[in-house]
This record gives C-alpha cells, structure tokens and sequence, in this order.
C-alpha cells in the first residue's frame, strides 16, 4: 500500500484498505455461512469464489479510469499572492 499511493493521501489509502478488509470479512462470513446451509460446502467455497471474482474485476474496472485532471489556479482573484495566516490583521481592542 506505501508504495502505490503518494505520500500526500497514505494515510487515507491505508484507512480505507483496513475498512474494507473489514467490511468484507463482516460481510462474508454470514453470506458464505447461508451459501453452506443452502447447498452445503461446496456452495460456501462458490459463494466465496464468485465475491472474490466481483472484487477483482471491480479493481480492475476502477484502476483503468483516467484520473481527475488537476485543478488550475483560479485567474479571477484580485491578488495573485495568497494570505499567510500571520498576514491576517487583527482588530486593536
């Protein structure tokens, strides 16, 4: 995970892998436990096999998307410098 996201948005790369993780383990091990009661063992190894299959193809599908282009600098303000928070004027009591 460190290496494919960059340093700016690691951190939230990183929380979203975890909480998919977990979700996916929360959510498949009631949907894998119907499949067995449904049609025994075999049909829990399918049900995983085919919720496996979906995630992959889903990551596929979503690393091929162009990414979002870069947002330009807005040409409509009035000054081209932005304010430093220690610019900011206070009022005088």
């Amino acid at each position: 995970m460190s290496r494919l996201a960059p340093a700016s948005v690691r951190g939230e790369a990183t929380g979203l892998h975890s909480s998919a993780a977990s979700a996916g383990f929360a959510l498949g091990s009631p949907v894998v436990g119907v499949a067995i009661d449904a049609s025994g063992p075999a049909g829990g190894f399918a049900a995983a096999g085919l919720a496996g299959l979906l995630a992959a193809v889903t990551g596929y599908l979503l690393s091929r998307r162009s990414p979002a282009p870069a947002p330009s600098p807005s040409s409509s303000s009035s000054s081209s410098q932005a304010l430093d928070p220690c610019d900011a004027v206070t009022p005088t009591p």
